[in-house]
Order: C-alpha cells, then sequence, then structure tokens
C-alpha cells in the first residue's frame, strides 16, 4: 500500500511540475490589450501608459524616458514635450504716395 501511495505522489508530482513549467502563453496581440515586456510578460492598461511602459496593442513596451519623451495616453506611443510657437511678426509700414505732376 506504501508503495502505491509513493508511485502515485511521484507521478502527481512530476505532472505538476511539468503543467507549471508550461505556464502562460507568451505575450501577444491576441492574449495583450497592453503592451508586452522584454521577457514576454503583458502589461496591461492602465500601466501600459507609464512613460516607462508605453504601448499597445500586443506590441513591445516602449521606454518613452530613454528619448526624453512621454507616453500619449490616447495613443500609447512616446511623443515629445511639444514645443511653444514662435513670435509673430509686425507689419511693414505704409508707404507715402508719390507727388502729382
Amino acid at each position: 500500500m506504501k508503495m502505491r501511495v509513493l508511485a502515485l505522489g511521484a507521478v502527481l508530482g512530476f505532472a505538476m511540475a511539468y503543467v507549471q513549467s508550461c505556464g502562460a502563453a507568451p505575450c501577444s496581440a491576441a492574449n495583450c490589450n497592453g503592451c508586452c515586456t522584454a521577457d514576454k510578460k503583458c502589461v496591461a492598461k492602465p500601466n501600459n501608459g507609464n512613460n516607462n511602459t508605453c504601448g499597445s496593442a500586443g506590441m513591445t513596451c516602449n521606454d518613452c524616458t530613454k528619448s526624453a519623451q512621454t507616453c500619449n495616453t490616447a495613443t500609447f506611443t512616446c511623443q515629445g514635450a511639444g514645443g511653444t510657437g514662435g513670435t509673430a511678426g509686425t507689419g511693414g509700414t505704409a508707404g507715402t504716395g508719390g507727388t502729382a505732376g
């Protein structure tokens, strides 16, 4: 009886180890609504809008901080801070009419 229990325990132990080694499927557009890290882990919404994990649709996450950008949380793309417009030019002075002849 003890041998059967030991054998059953060994079989169950090996089966559990096998199942755990398979793990979850790698991150892809099919199973992740956010972005995928380099080690194929899903970064789900809303964390995929962070500056160091920016991306969507199962694509690779971007680290916007490496290029001094921020993550646009509407498009989940890295974007610059946005510059300011230049100053407006001024109009020239009005000319005077010629002399009558």
